[in-house]
C-alpha cells in the first residue's frame, strides 16, 4: 500500500524529488572505477528491486524486476571543494525518475586522486533509509572481495521482498485487518489538526535552490542525561520525551489542542533484515495538548498514543487515511502534515548524513565520512529528525523552503531547545508556562537510465503494496 501511494504521488508531480532518498559518503582512498562497476552489477543482481520498472496490469500497477539498468556514473572531480561537492551531489539527487521506464536507483562516483565519494540515490518506492545502507554495505563488501578483478559467480537474487508484499496484500484483503481499521477510525475520529505555522506562506519560488532546507539544533550531554532520567521515571523513552516536547512546540505554534504527528517506524521483520525494499510505515500519534496541561501529563498521553499505535502498526498509514478522508471532518485536508523521527546512537546514520562533520560511519570495513546532501522531505512542510550521537542529541528541523524560511524555522528550533530544558527540569510545569520569555513571544498570533536489452526478465513480478 505504501508503494502504491508513492507511485501515485510521483505521478502527480513527476519532476519533484520529494520522494528521493540518498546516501552519500566519502572513502579516503581512490577506489577503482571498473571494480566498483562490477560490485554495483553484483548488488543489482542480488537486489532486483533496484532494476525494476512500474508497469500497468489489468489488476493494477506492478513492479517488474531486472528489466532496467541501474545507472552507474563516474565523475572526475580533482580538487573539488567540499561545498561544490555537496552542490554536485544535490544536483544528481534531484534528477527525476521516470518509474515506468527507468530503474529506481542510481550510483554516482565522484573521483579525485585521494578519495572517492559514493552518492547512492534511490526512489522511495524501491527502498527506505535502511535499504540505502544495506546497498552501500553490500557494494563495499563486493568491492573488497573482488581483489582479483574477476566478476565471480552468478549472484542469486533475493526475492524475499516479494514475499513481504504478498503477505501484506493477503493481510489487507483478509478479515484480520478489520480490527485495525476500526481502531484507527476511532483513534482519529473528529481530529482536525492543521499545521498553520507562523511565518508559513503560500508556495513561492525558492530563492536559493542549493541552500540547506533544514535548521540544526543540539541538546548537550547534561540535557540528554536529564531527558533519560525523566524517561526512566515515566516508563517511557528518550524518543517519547522529545516527541512530547515536539507536541508542545506544535501546540504553541498552531494553537491546536489536538496534535497529530507521524512517527516513522520500520516494518522490517527479522527475516527481511538484509532485504532492500520499501518497508517504512508511519504511525499517526494523536495527542491532546492544552495550555493548562502539565508536561508530565502530555508525556503520559504521548506514551499512551505511541503504545496504542505500535500495537496496531500492521495497517499502513495510506490505508488509514484513505478510509478517513471521504465524507469526514477531514475531507479536503491532509491529517498527516508533520513528522518526527528519532534515531538511537546505534542507528544514527541518517542524522550524521544530514548534518555532516559528526565523525565517521563504519561500512563494510571502510571508515566513511557522510556528505550532507540537501534532501527534500516528502510532502511535509515541517519534520524533525534527531539522533543520539556521542552522548548528545543532534538534530534538524527540515522545512519546505517554498513555504518557510530559515530564520523562521531557526526560531522554532530555539524554542524547542528551550522547551526541552524547562520540561525535563520540572515536568510539572504547565504547557502555558513552557517557553515563556522565549522566541514564541516574538510571533504575532501565536499563543504567546534506459531499459536493459538482452537480459532475461526476472518473472517474480511484484504487485505494488
Amino acid at each position: 500500500m505504501g508503494q502504491a501511494s508513492l507511485f501515485f504521488l510521483q505521478e502527480l508531480a513527476p519532476e519533484a524529488a520529494a520522494y528521493h532518498v540518498a546516501g552519500c559518503v566519502t572513502v579516503a582512498e581512490p577506489l577503482d572505477a571498473e571494480r566498483l562497476r562490477r560490485a554495483w552489477d553484483s548488488v543489482c543482481a542480488r537486489h532486483p528491486v533496484l532494476t525494476s520498472v512500474v508497469a500497468p496490469r489489468a489488476e493494477g500497477y506492478v513492479q517488474r524486476w531486472q528489466v532496467a539498468d541501474a545507472p552507474f556514473t563516474v565523475r572526475r572531480t580533482p580538487g573539488i571543494a567540499p561545498g561544490d561537492l555537496r552542490v554536485l551531489a544535490a544536483r544528481d539527487y534531484e534528477r527525476p525518475f521516470v518509474l515506468d521506464r527507468e530503474a529506481p536507483a542510481r550510483l554516482f562516483v565522484y573521483q579525485d586522486a585521494e578519495s572517492s565519494t559514493l552518492n547512492l540515490v534511490m526512489h522511495h518506492v524501491a527502498g527506505d533509509m535502511s535499504s540505502l545502507f544495506i546497498v552501500l554495505e553490500d557494494l563495499l563488501t563486493a568491492y573488497r572481495s573482488d581483489a582479483g578483478g574477476e566478476a565471480g559467480e552468478a549472484v542469486e537474487p533475493d526475492t524475499s521482498y516479494a514475499r513481504h508484499v504478498a503477505a501484506e496484500r493477503a493481510f489487507l484483503d483478509g478479515p484480520r485487518s478489520g480490527r485495525l481499521r476500526d481502531y484507527w477510525a476511532r483513534q482519529l475520529e473528529g481530529c482536525a489538526f492543521a499545521l498553520d505555522l507562523p511565518g508559513m506562506t503560500a508556495p513561492r519560488p525558492v530563492a536559493d535552490p542549493d541552500a540547506p532546507a533544514h535548521v540544526p539544533f543540539r541538546l548537550d550531554s547534561e540535557l540528554l542525561s536529564r531527558t533519560k532520567e525523566l524517561a526512566d521515571s515515566s516508563r517511557s523513552t528518550t524518543a517519547t520525551v522529545l516527541l512530547a516536547a515536539f507536541n508542545v512546540l506544535l501546540h504553541k505554534l498552531t494553537g491546536c489542542d489536538d496534535v497529530v504527528v507521524g512517527f516513522p517506524v520500520e516494518g522490517r521483520k527479522k527475516s527481511f533484515k538484509r532485504t532492500v525494499g520499501h518497508f517504512t510505515n508511519s504511525l499517526l500519534l494523536r495527542t491532546p495538548v492544552a495550555a493548562d496541561h502539565a508536561f508530565d501529563s502530555v508525556l503520559a498521553a504521548t506514551r499512551a498514543a505511541h503504545v496504542g499505535a505500535v500495537r496496531h502498526r500492521a495497517l499502513p498509514t495510506p490505508t488509514v487515511l484513505g478510509r478517513l478522508t471521504p465524507g469526514s471532518a477531514l475531507s479536503g485536508q491532509s491529517l498527516y502534515q508533520v513528522s518526527f523521527q528519532f534515531e538511537s546512537d546505534r542507528l544514527s546514520y541518517g542524522t550524521r548524513s544530514i548534518l555532516g562533520g559528526l565523525g565517521t560511519v563504519h561500512i563494510a570495513g571502510y571508515d566513511t565520512e557522510p556528505v550532507p546532501v540537501r534532501q527534500q522531505v516528502a510532502q511535509f512542510p515541517l519534520r524533525m529528525q534527531a539522533g543520539e550521537i556521542d552522548d548528545e542529541i543532534r538534530g534538524v528541523l527540515h522545512y519546505d523552503p517554498a513555504r518557510l524560511d530559515a530564520d523562521t524555522v531557526a526560531g522554532y528550533a530555539r524554542l524547542f531547545e528551550n522547551l526541552v530544558h524547562q520540561a525535563v527540569s520540572d515536568p510539572t510545569t504547565t504547557v502555558a508556562e513552557l517557553g515563556v520569555g522565549g522566541v514564541v513571544s516574538s510571533w504575532s498570533g501565536v499563543g504567546v537510465g534506459a531499459v536493459g536489452v538482452g537480459r532475461p526478465v526476472f518473472e517474480a513480478v511484484v504487485a505494488l503494496a
